[in-house]
Parts: C-alpha cells; sequence; structure tokens
C-alpha cells in the first residue's frame, strides 16, 4: 500500500470515529436531558448543550456519510431560525428569552449533526437503540407512579402527588409526547428493518411499552395523537407493501382492519378498570362545556394566546413573553398560572407573530416534501431489490409517523417548548431532510490499487456540496455561540436553583448565600433577586418587631432589583409589597398591589393578599369586595395550582409549578 493511501485511510478511519462520537454525544444529551426533567430549567438543560456544542463543534473534522441534506430544508431552517433568534433577542425580558434562544442553538446543533452526519444506518440505529433503552426506563418509572407512589419522581425530584404517570419528565404530557415518538420507529424497524425474528419480538414489546405508557399518562392529546400517528403508519406500510409485494396487499389491508378493530376492543375495556383513565376518558367530551365545571383549561389558554397575538400580530410579543401576557389576559376560569398557551402554535404565533407562524408552516412542509421525496425513492429501490434498503426506508416511516403525531399533538399541548422533546425532533426532522444513501460507501481497502496506478485509480472521496459545507460550519459556528454564550451561565443558574429550593426548604440565611454566589456570576436573573428578597423577608417576620426593619429594608431592595429586571411579574410585586407591608410603608404596598392586580386581574389569589392588607389598614368594606372576589375565582378554578398558597399565612413560602431536586 503506498504512503499516500496509508495516509488517506487513517484519516477514513479518524472521521468515521468522529462520526460515531458525533451519534453518540447526540444520544448521551438527551439522555441527559430527559432524565433531568426535561431541561425545563436553565441549570438542567445547559449540561446537555455543552454535550450538543462539542458535537457541533467537531463536524468539520467528521467524514462525509453520503448524499447531501435537502438544500430546500437547510436554506428554510437557515431563513426561519435567524428570524427566531432575532426576534427572541428582542424580547422585552432578556432573562425570560434566553430559554428560547438556548433551545433553539441547541436544536440546530442536533439537527446539523443528524441531517449531515448521522445519515448512514449504523449511526442512526445506534442513536434509536439508546432511545428505545431511554422509553423503556421512563415507562418503568410512570408504572411506579401510576400503581400507587403517586409523589415518586427519579433522582431526588419532586413533583406534585398525582396518579398519571410522567416518568421522568415534569408533566405527564411530556412523558407522552417523548413516548409517541419513539413508538413508530420501533415498530417500522421490526417491519421493514431487520430480517431477525427475535429483534422484531424485541422492538414490537418496545412499541408496546411505549403506548402502555402514553395511556398511563392518561394525556388525552397523547391519546388521540397517538391513534392518529398509527394510522398514518398503517397507510404508509399499505402503500410500501402494494408498491414492493403485491401479493400480500390484501393480507396487509385485512391486517390494518384487525388492527383497527382490536385495538380499541382491547384497550377500552382495560382502562376503564382505572377510575382515573375512566374519567379522563369521560373529560373527551367535555372541551366545549365551559360553564359544567368540567371545561377543558385549554380553552382559557388559547383565548388568551389569541388577545395576546393581537398585541404584536406581525412580529410577536417577543420570547417567554407568554409568562406574563397569559396572566394579563386570564380568564376568570384558568387560576393555574399559565406559563404556556397549551398549544406550540397558538404560543408561537403570540411571541413570534404571523412571520413566526409563516416560518413554521415553510419549515414543516419543506421536510414533509422531503421525507414524502425521500419515501419514494427508497420505496422505490425496494420494489428493485426486495432486500433493499431496510433499515433507511424504516428510519424514513419512523420519522414521517412522529412528526405526524407532534404535528397533530402541538395542537393541544406544548411539547415543542420542552428541550428535550424539542432536541429529539430535531434530530427526527434531521432524518427527513437526509433520507440517506441506499447502501454504504466504500471503505478503503489495504488491497485497493495504488493511487499512482493510471490504470486502475483509487476512487475519490465523496465531498459535500457547496450548501452542505456551508452547513457544516454554521452548525460549528452554533456550537462555538452555545459555548460562549449559554454555558458561561451555568454556575449563576446552579446557585440560583439552590437558592430557590433552600427557600422552598425553610432554610432562609443558606438561600441568601446561595443567591449571593449566583449574582457574583450572573447579574441579570431577576428571580435571584426574588429569592434573597423572600429570604429576609420571611425571616424578618419570624423575629420580634423591633429586629425586623433592616431585614425588610433588605428584601425591599432585592425585590426593587428584581423588577428592573423584570417589571411585569406579578410575584415580584406582591412579595415587594408584603416587604412594604411589614416595614410600615403601606401607601407604598397598596400601589404594589394594585400594580399586580393590574398585571393579573383575574387571579384570585392575589386579591386575597390584598383583601388581608385592606382590611389590615381598616378598609373592611375594600376588604370583602377582594375576599368575594377570590373567593368566587377559587370556586371556578378548575385545576388549582396557584403562584401563591396559603392565603391564610401570608409568610408562609410556597413553591412555583413544577419539579424540583430534593436536597
Amino acid at each position: 500500500m503506498s504512503a499516500r493511501l496509508r495516509r488517506r485511510r487513517h484519516r477514513v478511519v479518524c472521521a468515521t470515529f468522529v462520526n460515531a462520537l458525533i451519534a453518540a454525544l447526540v444520544a448521551s444529551a438527551l439522555i441527559m436531558i430527559q432524565f433531568a426533567i426535561s431541561g425545563t430549567r436553565l441549570v438542567f438543560s445547559l449540561p446537555a448543550y455543552a454535550l450538543l456544542a462539542i458535537c457541533a463543534l467537531m463536524l468539520p473534522a467528521a467524514r462525509r456519510a453520503g448524499r447531501d441534506p435537502s438544500k430546500w430544508c437547510l436554506a428554510v431552517v437557515a431563513v426561519f431560525f435567524t428570524y427566531i433568534l432575532a426576534r427572541a433577542s428582542q424580547s422585552p425580558v432578556e432573562y425570560l428569552a434566553r430559554t428560547d434562544i438556548y433551545m433553539v442553538l441547541a436544536c440546530l446543533a442536533a439537527y446539523g449533526a443528524s441531517a449531515l452526519f448521522m445519515q448512514r444506518p449504523g449511526p442512526r440505529m445506534a442513536f434509536m437503540v439508546c432511545m428505545f433503552g431511554l422509553a423503556v426506563i421512563e415507562v418503568v418509572f410512570g408504572v411506579r407512579q401510576f400503581a400507587g407512589d403517586h409523589g415518586w419522581m427519579p433522582f431526588g425530584f419532586l413533583r406534585e402527588p398525582q396518579q398519571r404517570a410522567s416518568g421522568s419528565f415534569i408533566s405527564p404530557i411530556h412523558l407522552a409526547g417523548f413516548l409517541e415518538a419513539v413508538a413508530p420507529f420501533a415498530i417500522s424497524i421490526a417491519i421493514w428493518g431487520t430480517q431477525r425474528t427475535w429483534a422484531r419480538w424485541l422492538l414490537g414489546y418496545v412499541a408496546l411499552l411505549c403506548y402502555v405508557g402514553v395511556t398511563l399518562t392518561a394525556s388525552r392529546g397523547g391519546w388521540i395523537s397517538s391513534l392518529g400517528s398509527l394510522l398514518v403508519l398503517a397507510v404508509l406500510g399499505l402503500i410500501v407493501t402494494y408498491r414492493t409485494n403485491r401479493p400480500r396487499f390484501p393480507g396487509a389491508v385485512y391486517g390494518v382492519i384487525l388492527m383497527v378493530v382490536l385495538v380499541p376492543s382491547i384497550s377500552y375495556p382495560l382502562m376503564m378498570q382505572s377510575d382515573l383513565l375512566k374519567q379522563r376518558l369521560a373529560k373527551l367530551s367535555d372541551l366545549h362545556n365551559v360553564t359544567s365545571g368540567k371545561s377543558d383549561i385549554r380553552l382559557a389558554n388559547w383565548a388568551a394566546a389569541v388577545d395576546q397575538w393581537r398585541v404584536s400580530p406581525v412580529i410577536g410579543t417577543g420570547a417567554g413573553t407568554h409568562l406574563y401576557y397569559g396572566r394579563l389576559f386570564r380568564r376568570p376560569e384558568l387560576q393555574p398560572d399559565p406559563e404556556h398557551a397549551h398549544s406550540d402554535y397558538l404560543e408561537l404565533l403570540a411571541e413570534y407573530g404571523i412571520v413566526g407562524a409563516a416560518g413554521m408552516a415553510a419549515f414543516l412542509l419543506v421536510h414533509g416534501m422531503a421525507g414524502f421525496a425521500g419515501f419514494r425513492r427508497l420505496v422505490a429501490a425496494r420494489t428493485e431489490d426486495p432486500y433493499g434498503p431496510g433499515l433507511q426506508l424504516a428510519f424514513n416511516i419512523g420519522a414521517l409517523t412522529t412528526v405526524s403525531a407532534h404535528v397533530a399533538h402541538a395542537v393541544v399541548d406544548f411539547n415543542m417548548h420542552l428541550p428535550g422533546n424539542a432536541i429529539f425532533l430535531a434530530v427526527v426532522f434531521g432524518f427527513l431532510a437526509n433520507s440517506g444513501d441506499l447502501q454504504d460507501p466504500p471503505e478503503p481497502s489495504p488491497d485497493a490499487p495504488n493511487e499512482g496506478d493510471p490504470l486502475e485509480p483509487a476512487p475519490a472521496e465523496p465531498t459535500w456540496g457547496t450548501t452542505s459545507k456551508i452547513a457544516v460550519w454554521v452548525t460549528a459556528g452554533i456550537g462555538g455561540a452555545i459555548c460562549a454564550i449559554a454555558l458561561p451561565k451555568f454556575p449563576g443558574e446552579y446557585w440560583c436553583e439552590k437558592a430557590r429550593v433552600a427557600v422552598r426548604n425553610k432554610q432562609y440565611q443558606e438561600a441568601i448565600e446561595f443567591g449571593r454566589k449566583s449574582l457574583e456570576k450572573e447579574k441579570r436573573n431577576p428571580f435571584t433577586h426574588l429569592h434573597i428578597g423572600q429570604s429576609h423577608r420571611l425571616m424578618a417576620a419570624r423575629i420580634a418587631p423591633a429586629l425586623r426593619k433592616p431585614l425588610y429594608d433588605t428584601a425591599i431592595e432585592s425585590f426593587k432589583q428584581g423588577l428592573d429586571l423584570f417589571p411585569q411579574d406579578e410575584e415580584l410585586w406582591v412579595r415587594y409589597a408584603q416587604a412594604l407591608e411589614g416595614n410600615g410603608r403601606f401607601k407604598e404596598a397598596g400601589e404594589a398591589y394594585r400594580v399586580a392586580i393590574n398585571l393579573d386581574p383575574k387571579l384570585g389569589v392575589i386579591r386575597g393578599h390584598y383583601s388581608r392588607f385592606l382590611a389590615r389598614i381598616g378598609r373592611e368594606a375594600e376588604a370583602e369586595e377582594q375576599a368575594e372576589f377570590a373567593a368566587n375565582a377559587s370556586r371556578m378554578n378548575l385545576a388549582p395550582i396557584p403562584v401563591y398558597q396559603n392565603l391564610a399565612e401570608p409568610d408562609v413560602e410556597d413553591e412555583r409549578n413544577g419539579a424540583s431536586p430534593n436536597e
């Protein structure tokens, strides 16, 4: 073998190793973030983003794996997400926009790795095997929660006791979103991707477990989207059978009809054995019944999102702004904190306007077209060779089915706003953008002819097209951006989370110390000031009156600093008002309470705090009016998850929604 060929073989081996490492990093990032309540707080998502940043930075050193991704997909991704990042960077509250900005960058890194390098069957299969294992573990967690350990979560996190299965996720709907995305790949690979009988049975078992898990989440959106995606899978399967093995087509049709009959016939009686699932099934028909007390809170969420969109129809109100616009436009029947619009599309429309919605429509359209173009190409190859590109066809069908599930589920839930699920979908969209080669490219062999032999020249290494070359370097730049702007935020987020947990556990001095450490690393987080202020306020309420003033003064200053960063946050205003009240500054406290009410005029719990304040300063008639408003709101509440609890004891700290580390 010539020296040149040896050097080339060495480069190929190194680049192939980098390709395998890229798939491993993407899978590791997903496992890490899904186990950390799917990254719903920055402190839990940033470590996974770091792995994706490393992955993106490695792309220029990796080996071209095969065909180029769709140029249309790359172009639309570039335009759409450039707008998203630009609009998010101009959002009113910089801290709230970070979640969208960092998540989009991480998703672009995962998408680039998937579309450009994870296109051969080997890396894709290795990645999906990791996802199958993760799905099985999540179902095991969910079974434990559903079976009786209602408040349990793995890895020391906490959740509100509920029977619905959520696994390691913060919400049952997010577990349903993940499982409904994994199951179609297991079915597709079992049918078209392998000839081994044991593997088919094992994959079928994994798919069955996934759908059992979706059932235990009691997510109505998950149930409907899973059934719809199974119909899509059946239609695609029938098309493949008709084109590639027509004698078996009648049997396939009968099999699909049989499954359509058997699945509900078996699953419905089993679900009726559970009171919870029976109640959730009954609620499928209650969406429209607002006055019965059984209406779905999504209706109120959606109405608030539409009102928010009207504020800025073209470009939206900015990233993260539904957190406070959802409160401003709250319907009385929706007393839980509307952190999300319960519809990915409406929240996108509200925060990014018609431009953002049009970009999402174009994104889904071009990837759907690319996916179906790949489907036709792979089915044609399968027609010519019955043992042809089985795995590639399986991944294509699995991706089309998964996307169909989430396109439907996004109407009623917000899985695409969950970092872990969003990253997984980014990988799946990468599969659609690049359906892969029909066969793996040949590896250089020691027996290959000498490159200097003019009669038998060695085959040239495959090279990227111009668009793909640009995409590789842009993705690497995205990895660099994550390292530069996102990862340095981790220390501040870590100490802020420690402070939040300490306040929850009534360890106020520790919370103050953690908060100060957080401020040393990050001064733009308004919630750090909230935790520090709360610690001083609650400490003041528990000591002798003569000693309270310095603590209240410090609390007031902390709340003011938080309000400078996030003036739209009603909780900061309420806590600020309570600190002013404790310090005897009643006029300023009343003004602060009224600002909080203006920010969220329909939330009963704020009126309860204000009622107590009015009674304290002797305005009994107004206090009774506010108390009646609070009581009426409480009676209308359909799912009590208030922002501020314990109205009878205003100085007892409450928790924000969501899971948290149990230290």
